[in-house]
């Protein structure tokens, strides 16, 4: 089974939703491998929200333990 990815356009999107709310960066890297993603700042709620972000695309996420960093699955 073929993982879900996030689009560019919604990649931007979802950047410039997240600094607006939240003063945090997020980066955005696409390869083989699949996407994988780091922040500069974490929240509980900062990460409820990219969950729910990504959840409404039918994608699930893995966060790492100190919350900078997520990748799909």
């Amino acid at each position: 089974m073929a993982r879900r990815k996030i689009s560019h356009s919604d990649m931007t999107e979802l950047k410039k939703q997240v600094a607006e709310r939240f003063s945090a960066e997020l980066h955005y890297r696409d390869s083989c491998g699949g996407q994988n993603f780091s922040m500069n700042s974490s929240s509980p709620e900062l990460q409820e929200y990219i969950t729910e972000y990504f959840g409404g695309r039918g994608i699930s996420l893995k966060f790492s333990a100190d919350g900078l960093r997520f990748y799909t699955i």
